[in-house]
C-alpha cells in the first residue's frame, strides 16, 4: 500500500490539474466549509490539500466512515469463521435474551444490520436512557420486520462494532490495525471514542486522518489486499460494495438514493463510498481507479454533501482520460498555488473597527453558572469571556479572520471569526475542529442599555448544549466606548 503515497502530476495519470482547480474552486464559490481534500488515481496522490489550521496529521471526527470500518472488521471475522452473517446477532449477546425480547430483537441477523435492515427505523440508543447502547438495541420496541427494507438507523452499526469486540477480545480500532491496518499504513495515533460503557462508538467514533480513509478506501479498491496478502475475505468485500438495498425512499437527498452495500453507501459510475456527517467522505470509482478524500463541515446544509460529489463527478470523474494528458505548467503551478493558500473561510467584514473596545455584562442567574460576559476588541483581533464565580474562559476571535483557541467549557480546539452587522452588532462564527465538529454562532448587540445575545449551533442534539441557550442580561456594568465602525 506503500505506493499510494507516490506522489504524480495528475496529468500524467489522465486528470487534468486545470480540472483539479476548477473543483476546488468550485466548492469555494459554494460556501462549502472544506478542510481538506485527497485524489488519488492508480494507486498515486496527485493532490493534497489541507485548509488552515488543518494539517496532514491532525485526526478528523470522521462520524458514519466508521461504519465501513465495521464492516471490514465483521469481514475479518467472517473469513476466520467465527461468526456468520446470518445467524441472528443475539445468538452472541446472550445475555441481553430474555422472555421480554420482542420476536423481531431475536431474528434480526448479522446481515440484516450490514444492509440497514434491522427492525429500527430510529437508532435503539436515541429512543431510551439506558446508557448500555447494546441492551437498547435489543430492548426497544421494534417498529418494523428486520431483513426488509432500508432504513439508516445507527444502533445497528454501534451494536456490530461491540459484537467485533466481544469476538475479537479487543476494542476496534486494534483489532483492525493487528489484523491490517497497521501493516498498511493507518496512522498509530487514530482512535475511536467510546460510549458510556466503555465501548468504541462504530456507528460514529472514528478519529484518523484524511490519508487514513485513503488507505482504507484503497484496501476495498483493491479487494481486501494489503501488501499481497487477502486480510478480507474478497467474496466478502464484494458484497459490501456492491448494491444490497433499496435506498430511494429513505435517501435524504440523490446522493443517498443509489443503494447500500455493507456499510458502504452506493454511487453512480459503479462507485461506492464511506460516508461520514458533515461531508467526510472516501468515495472510490473503480471504473476509473480514482479515489476521493473529503473532510468538511458541512453541519448547516447537508445537502452540501450533494454539492461536492456533483462537482467531483462533473469536474473530475467525467474528464477523467485514460491514456496521459500532456503536461500543462501554467494549470499544475495555479493548482500548486491555490493548495498553498487553502484555509477555512472567516466571516466576511467590510467595517474596520475604530476604536478599542472593552464591554462587561452581568447575567440573569443560568443554569450554567455564567455570571457575566465580557468582549475586548483591539483592532482586528479580540476575545469573548464567560465568566463564572470559579473562572473566566476566553473564546479569541478575529474581526474578518480566523483565530484559534479553545471552545469554552468543552475545551474542544476551535476557530472563531468576527463581523460588525451594523453600529454595536457583532456576529461570531466558530467552527470546532475536535471530536465534535460545528459551526456555533453567536449574535451580539451592545447599547448603553446592555447586551443582547443569540446562540445557535448545529451540532448533534446533545452537543454544546450551553450555546444553544438564550440568555437575559441584567444590564451592563462597564463599556469602554460603544463600538464605532467605519466602512
Amino acid at each position: 500500500m506503500k505506493d499510494i503515497f507516490e506522489e504524480s502530476i495528475p496529468e500524467k495519470q489522465g486528470i487534468s490539474s486545470r480540472c483539479i482547480c476548477d473543483f476546488i474552486n468550485a466548492l469555494y464559490k459554494r460556501n462549502i466549509t472544506m478542510h481538506s481534500i485527497l485524489l488519488f488515481r492508480n494507486n498515486r496522490l496527485l493532490f493534497e490539500g489541507y485548509y488552515k489550521p488543518f494539517e496532514k496529521d491532525t485526526l478528523h471526527r470522521m462520524f458514519s466512515i466508521t461504519k465501513s470500518f465495521v464492516s471490514a472488521a465483521v469481514g475479518v471475522l467472517c473469513g476466520k469463521g467465527i461468526l456468520s452473517l446470518d445467524k441472528p446477532i443475539i445468538y452472541y449477546f446472550p445475555e441481553y435474551c430474555s422472555e421480554a425480547t420482542h420476536r423481531y430483537s431475536k431474528e434480526v441477523t448479522i446481515r440484516d444490520l450490514l444492509r440497514m435492515e434491522s427492525q429500527h427505523n430510529i437508532s435503539a440508543f436515541r429512543q431510551s436512557d439506558d446508557k448500555d447502547y447494546v441492551r437498547a438495541f435489543f430492548s426497544v420496541p421494534p417498529t418494523k420486520v428486520p431483513g426488509t427494507v432500508f432504513s439508516y438507523e445507527s444502533s445497528a452499526a454501534h451494536t456490530l462494532s461491540a459484537l467485533v469486540e466481544k469476538l475479537g477480545e479487543k476494542p476496534l480500532m486494534d483489532f483492525l490495525k493487528d489484523e491490517f491496518l497497521r501493516d498498511a499504513g493507518f496512522s498509530e495515533s487514530s482512535y475511536c471514542i467510546t460510549d458510556p460503557m466503555g465501548r468504541s462508538k462504530g456507528d460514529s467514533g472514528l478519529m484518523a486522518t484524511p490519508t487514513d480513509i485513503g488507505i482504507f478506501a484503497h484496501i476495498f479498491l483493491n479487494d481486501g489486499r494489503v501488501c499481497g496478502r487477502q486480510v478480507i475475505l474478497s467474496d466478502y468485500v464484494r458484497s459490501a460494495v456492491s448494491f444490497q438495498t433499496d435506498t430511494s425512499v429513505k435517501g435524504s437527498f440523490r446522493a443517498e438514493k443509489y443503494g447500500y452495500g455493507y456499510l458502504f453507501w452506493m454511487q453512480p459510475y459503479g462507485g461506492y463510498m464511506c460516508y461520514g456527517l458533515g461531508g467526510q467522505l472516501g468515495v472510490v470509482i473503480p471504473q476509473k481507479n480514482i479515489v476521493l478524500v473529503t473532510t468538511a463541515d458541512t453541519m448547516e446544509q447537508k445537502s452540501e454533501v450533494g454539492d461536492i460529489l456533483d462537482e467531483f463527478y462533473k469536474r473530475i470523474v467525467q474528464n477523467a482520460k485514460d491514456e496521459p494528458l500532456p503536461t500543462d505548467i501554467k494549470a499544475f503551478s495555479a493548482l500548486e498555488d491555490l493548495k498553498n493558500n487553502l484555509a477555512v473561510s472567516a466571516l466576511k467584514n467590510d467595517r474596520k473597527n475604530t476604536e478599542n473596545i472593552n464591554a462587561v455584562y452581568s447575567m440573569e442567574p443560568n443554569a450554567f453558572g455564567i455570571k457575566s460576559v465580557s468582549l475586548s476588541l483591539c483592532k482586528d483581533e479580540g476575545s469573548l469571556f464567560f465568566n463564572t464565580d470559579s473562572e473566566s474562559l476566553e473564546l479569541p476571535v478575529g474581526l474578518g479572520k480566523n483565530k484559534s483557541g479553545k471552545l469554552p467549557f468543552y475545551n474542544y480546539s476551535c476557530i472563531s471569526s468576527m463581523s460588525f452587522k451594523g453600529k454595536g452588532d457583532f456576529l461570531i462564527k466558530t467552527q470546532v475542529t475536535d471530536e465534535e465538529t460545528s459551526p456555533i454562532y453567536m449574535q451580539l448587540r451592545l447599547n448603553d442599555k446592555g447586551i443582547g445575545t443569540l446562540m445557535t449551533k448545529t451540532a448533534l442534539p446533545d452537543v454544546f448544549g450551553i450555546f444553544n441557550t438564550p440568555y437575559i442580561i441584567k444590564g451592563y456594568e462597564k463599556i469602554t466606548p460603544l463600538p464605532q465602525m467605519k466602512i
